[in-house]
């Protein structure tokens, strides 16, 4: 049986944990401000229809806030941009992160984990049945497997946890963090 970690190593696989949960988070916001721009977008495109139910209208010149909405448009699209270049950029260093794991008989599957879960963002049941599905007793003991992918998760964090104890991939983040907010 494993010793539990100590807590000096359950800091280390929470800040690890923290830090692969960024690109999620990032791609939540991405899809947040996706929907404001498609709603923004859409009421832009239908002020330009005439209003033909005979009621009075304000003395403000439709044309003000129409540029106001497509200045605002413009400035939301930009910052879409530049967070979908921040999105790939997390992606591509959660990836190479993961791919460094080098245990042994386990590594694919710890890899496979990683990735799944916060790459791809699938819940726990379904990494459970890519890893351990095609095992024949599956269905019968599926809430084993789940214990066991969350067992494999632990142990590929903490994996992660030391390989980049050394790195500033992770304090890097959070520089940039700062300069960008």
């Amino acid at each position: 049986m494993t010793s539990k970690p100590s807590p000096v190593d359950r800091e280390k696989t929470l800040a690890v944990k923290t830090w692969l949960q960024r690109y999620g988070e990032a791609c939540a916001e991405l899809d947040h401000l996706s929907s404001r721009i498609d709603e923004l977008r859409a009421k832009v495109e239908g002020a330009g229809v005439s209003r033909l139910d005979g009621m009075p209208r304000g003395t403000s010149s439709p044309g003000d806030r129409l540029g106001l909405q497509v200045a605002i448009l413009e400035d939301l699209e930009a910052e879409a941009g530049k967070m979908v270049e921040e999105c790939k950029r997390l992606y591509q260093q959660i990836d190479q992160a993961i791919g460094r794991i080098k245990a042994s008989r386990r590594r694919a599957d710890m890899v496979a984990a990683l990735r799944a879960r916060y790459l791809d963002g699938f819940p726990w049941p379904e990494i459970s049945g890519m890893l351990f599905g095609d095992h024949d007793d599956y269905e019968d003991r599926r809430d084993s497997y789940l214990r066991r992918t969350h067992r494999l998760h632990g142990e590929a964090l903490a994996e992660l946890a030391e390989l980049l104890k050394n790195d500033d991939i992770m304090e890097g983040d959070k520089e940039s963090e700062l300069r960008t907010s």
